[in-house]
């Protein structure tokens, strides 16, 4: 691993979900370190996802994937399961945050001319 970006720490301070690029510097994935026991966990493995978001319980990273089908995606922090669809689109999505509920996620989508814009709320299963 080289790299992290984008540290976001979790709701009760344990843990803290970053953006790692890979030692070649081609690809990147979220990871979260479990702060306490000293141990990490790799929650993808695509060399594209970005830009992770803790759920309110702590159960859940989000993070945006930044090739076809481009989208906002969730896994449990754990790094078991699959990782679950929130909503996909044209462009990659960056997440910012989940409601205080746990119910709906708010996120930018990224413009074409490189720039981003706030998008919306999108509801979270």
């Amino acid at each position: 691993m080289s790299g992290d970006a984008y540290p976001r720490l979790s709701p009760d301070g344990t843990r803290l979900a970053t953006t790692v690029t890979s030692t070649d510097g081609l690809g990147v994935d979220v990871w979260v370190d479990d702060l306490q026991r000293g141990t990490s966990t790799r929650l993808t493995n695509d060399g594209e996802s970005h830009y992770a978001a803790w759920s309110p319980d702590g159960a859940r990273v989000s993070f945006g994937f930044f090739r076809p089908p481009f989208g906002l995606y969730s896994r449990r922090a754990d790094g078991s399961g699959e990782r679950d669809t929130v909503v996909t689109g044209e462009r990659g999505m960056v997440p910012r945050g989940w409601t205080p509920d746990g119910g709906a996620m708010l996120y930018f989508e990224s413009r074409s001319d490189g720039g981003s814009e706030l998008e919306r709320l999108v509801p979270v299963d």
